[in-house]
């Protein structure tokens, strides 16, 4: 008893939310972090429909069929998908799904730890769309200087294919451009 109240005590404090959902998909469990993701009480949650707390949303055709499966030969499913809440909000989430099995090997249920990133998600949409847009050549570079993100317009400027620079080093494909961008970056 002393163990399993400690156990909680330190879920209750993880910084992700933390739910338990057994085989049905009824709550079980949720730390403080998932009553403020899901803007729920544990009281009122426990025992409920997950369905009740929000709805995902898959980010590619056959991403619930395939987070099944992972789920079933591995035991865990990590990525992402959306969150639909019961006021209508949606949140981009990064989570990891690990398949709760009883002494006899049965599935019994999900331990689910779900992180927001909808604020990091937001800022990438921004700059991807600043990315297609601008007139200017424009890339991402990885913090070792390879290409991470290009528009058409750098690539043309370059006179090599986007889709070729993307993991080569700058000074692989524009190598008088090295200097410069070390003395920017300062490396």
């Amino acid at each position: 008893a002393d163990l399993s109240r400690f156990r909680g005590e330190l879920l209750a404090q993880v910084g992700d939310a933390v739910l338990v959902i057994d085989a049905d998909q009824r709550v079980t469990y949720l730390n403080a972090a998932a009553e403020r993701l899901y803007g729920v009480a544990g009281s009122d949650a426990l025992g409920r429909h997950r369905s009740e707390l929000f709805e995902r949303r898959w980010l590619q055709p056959g991403g619930e069929a395939a987070a099944m499966a992972a789920l079933r030969e591995r035991g865990e499913w990590r990525g992402e998908n959306i969150h639909v809440l019961r006021d209508g909000r949606e949140l981009y989430c990064e989570s990891n799904l690990t398949d709760l099995r009883d002494p006899d090997g049965r599935s019994i249920g999900m331990l689910a730890v779900v992180r927001d990133v909808t604020e990091k998600q937001r800022v990438h949409e921004l700059l991807d769309t600043l990315l297609l847009t601008t007139p200017i050549g424009f890339c991402y570079l990885h913090r070792e200087l390879r290409y991470v993100r290009i528009n058409d317009r750098h690539a043309e400027i370059n006179g090599v294919p986007a889709h070729a620079h993307i993991g080569k080093h700058v000074s692989e494909i524009v190598p008088t451009l090295l200097a410069p961008v070390l003395e920017v970056t300062q490396q």
